[in-house]
């Protein structure tokens, strides 16, 4: 079904953007904590970031060491894929989320 390759091979990498984007996001919540609403818009982006943290590190990256990064076949490989899967989702709609609460939170600082 699986056959091996390297299609991962530096993907690691964009650790770097995930932890850019969780620590702007958290100098940014810090220094609008005196304007209400840029506050709260800028606090709920930190916790969607977070929150995508949880998931892949509690779901994702089980998955993928499990499968060698999907190069080993287990027994219960369509469960696995389907929970990878929906692990996927979740974090891509909490990133969403972050980024509309982003938008909303610059967009009440302007006004």
């Amino acid at each position: 079904m699986f056959e091996k390759r390297s299609i991962y091979r530096g993907w690691a990498l964009l650790g770097i953007v995930v932890v850019a984007a969780l620590a702007s996001t958290a100098v940014l919540t810090i220094m609008v904590r005196h304007e209400r609403r840029s506050f709260i818009g800028s606090l709920v982006a930190l916790s969607c970031l977070v929150g995508t943290q949880i998931i892949f590190w509690v779901f994702t990256y089980p998955i993928n060491k499990t499968t060698n990064n999907w190069t080993v076949v287990p027994e219960n490989c369509q469960a696995l894929r389907a929970r990878w899967e929906y692990s996927h989702a979740a974090g891509a709609v909490l990133d969403f989320a972050a980024l509309i609460s982003l938008v909303a939170a610059s967009l009440s600082a302007a006004n």
